[in-house]
């Protein structure tokens, strides 16, 4: 059984809001056992902002800025016994594999990261339908060993661009798709914008064609674990993003964001 939601971004804090939304409902019971993380799966097209959301998960769960959270990434090679204290540690490549070590509400926090798709240069499904069955098997060994590394806390392991593990483990998986075109799709996988429902698709085509609109972008989220769907905490705390305008309803507002999109 999966809960499904199909919405619409126009700007990059609609990722944010979803990210904060998401991962701030998912109960503390279930973030303390270190052998049992939450999975949660990102997949979807090049450069089409996936990365906000394990960024804006880890600012909001250890409660740090955007700055803190980069210089945490840039400083983790020289912090020592007289670095002052920080809210989180880092150790890893950023942007490929990472761990994060903190504390959420007196509770020991882990999130941890990775790209399965980094070694194969994100490849795309081309017009010639190559089969790529063997790049996603190696981009599931890579995210299975992943999830097989010892843990010092309980917490989230995002896992970006795995479609096998997204059907097979994730607790929760996001897709965030900024074009109809397969082409642009990372890894051998279809278009999930040609599957959501009309109304919304006439949404994206109308915000598509406005310029102020450079995040705009099909978001679908899958929650597909038992747990978090039995749990009335976490289903109730999703409906604001069901009630969201970017669910079903298109509203014309201006903005300033022009940040370029992160993989």
């Amino acid at each position: 059984m999966n809960r499904t939601l199909h919405l619409l971004s126009r700007k990059r804090q609609d990722l944010v809001d979803i990210s904060h939304q998401v991962f701030g409902a998912i109960p503390d019971e279930y973030l303390r056992d270190p052998s049992n993380p939450v999975v949660v799966s990102v997949r979807g097209t090049f450069e089409g902002g996936k990365k906000v959301i394990p960024d804006t998960a880890i600012e909001y769960l250890y409660g740090i800025s955007p700055n803190d959270r980069e210089r945490l990434t840039r400083i983790a090679p020289y912090v020592n016994q007289a670095t002052p204290r920080l809210p989180a540690s880092f150790e890893g490549k950023r942007n490929y594999d990472e761990r994060w070590l903190g504390a959420r509400n007196d509770m020991p926090l882990e999130i941890n990261f990775i790209n399965a798709a980094w070694h194969s240069g994100y490849r795309t499904l081309d017009e010639n339908f190559h089969d790529y069955t063997t790049l996603d098997d190696q981009e599931y060994q890579i995210a299975s060993a992943f999830l097989d590394l010892q843990r010092q806390a309980g917490g989230i392991s995002f896992v970006h661009n795995s479609h096998i593990l997204a059907q097979r483990q994730a607790w929760i998986d996001i897709w965030i798709e900024k074009s109809a075109s397969m082409r642009s799709i990372v890894g051998d996988y279809p278009s999930l914008f040609k599957k959501s429902p009309k109304s919304l698709k006439e949404q994206y085509n109308a915000v598509a064609t406005e310029s102020d609109y450079d995040w705009t972008r099909y978001i679908r989220l899958d929650i597909r674990h038992n747990t978090l769907l039995g749990d009335p905490r976490f289903v109730n705390a999703l409906k604001p993003l069901h009630d969201s305008g970017m669910h079903h309803r298109y509203e014309r507002k201006k903005h300033g964001s022009k940040n370029k999109p992160q993989r």
